[in-house]
């Protein structure tokens, strides 16, 4: 039988970007590493190493790449439905015989993400799905009390290490991002931080990086649904109703542009719509 070796979070093990001095791992260390790993592969030649990492490894490491982004809604839903049975939860189907309204509430909720999908499930299923979609914000600060820095099981913990790879300057202009929990435009954005575009596309691009962010096209981006969540936890509540009144000016900007656009270009119009 192949032998199959996960390594999970090899980030961790990475060069951060924080310019803090805190690598996690020196370059001979992670050259020791890999080596090991080349090791096992040429040791028994059915053997696999499957590397789960929010950023690219270096090479040769990453050269069967599988980038898991959103769930399509029917596989999501299908995730969450399994977990449910799996807590011995079983929810009927409604009249028209499709999924509980509760069930797609969650899912769109967090953007069809797999990993808060999967925790937010197996939390929530002795509570109900329902009660926990109208407030995830509280449930994912609640998971964070009762599971304190395990990434495994608190989505804020996984936040906070992956945040800690940013240089100081980029975690200061994420805490804008409690504003976007579906994702935004880094127009809008930009517009809030009060940076020059090409500042923003940095900042967009950090975010990618290190997995928090994916890009949707046309300058939109879709965020980890944790990332809004727990940035609103570390601002202010007059800060946050001031940044919403800034928001809601440059949501207004960007529609009157998407407008415009209906009789250029239309395609792309219709797709940030």
């Amino acid at each position: 039988y192949p032998v199959i070796i996960v390594s999970d979070n090899m980030e961790s093990l990475l060069p951060d970007q924080s310019g803090r001095g805190t690598d996690p791992a020196s370059e001979e260390d992670l050259k020791e590493v890999f080596d090991l790993c080349k090791t096992l592969l040429n040791y028994d030649e059915q053997a696999r190493i499957v590397f789960t990492s929010r950023e690219k490894l270096p090479p040769p490491f990453g050269r069967n790449l599988i980038e898991l982004g959103a769930l399509s809604r029917k596989p999501a839903i299908e995730l969450v439905s399994d977990i449910l049975k799996q807590n011995g939860k079983e929810l009927p189907e409604n009249d028209s015989g499709e999924t509980p309204a509760e069930i797609t509430g969650l899912v769109e909720a967090v953007n069809c993400h797999a990993r808060a999908l999967v925790l937010l499930t197996n939390e929530v299923a002795a509570r109900g799905v329902g009660a926990a979609t109208r407030d995830i914000q509280r449930l994912m600060a609640e998971m964070d009390k009762k599971f304190p820095g395990d990434r495994e099981k608190s989505l804020y913990a996984s936040m906070e290490l992956s945040l800690q790879r940013l240089p100081e300057e980029i975690r200061e202009q994420c805490k804008k991002l409690e504003l976007f929990p579906g994702g935004g435009h880094l127009y809008v954005l930009g517009e809030l931080l009060k940076i020059e575009p090409e500042q923003t596309q940095v900042l967009g691009s950090r975010l990618i990086t290190i997995g928090l962010a994916e890009d949707k096209g046309y300058g939109h981006l879709s965020l980890d649904p944790a990332l809004p969540a727990y940035m609103f936890a570390q601002v202010e509540q007059d800060e946050f109703e001031k940044w919403q009144e800034e928001w809601a000016g440059a949501m207004i900007r960007l529609t009157d542009y998407l407008y415009g656009q209906l009789s250029k270009e239309a395609r792309i119009a219709a797709q940030l719509t």
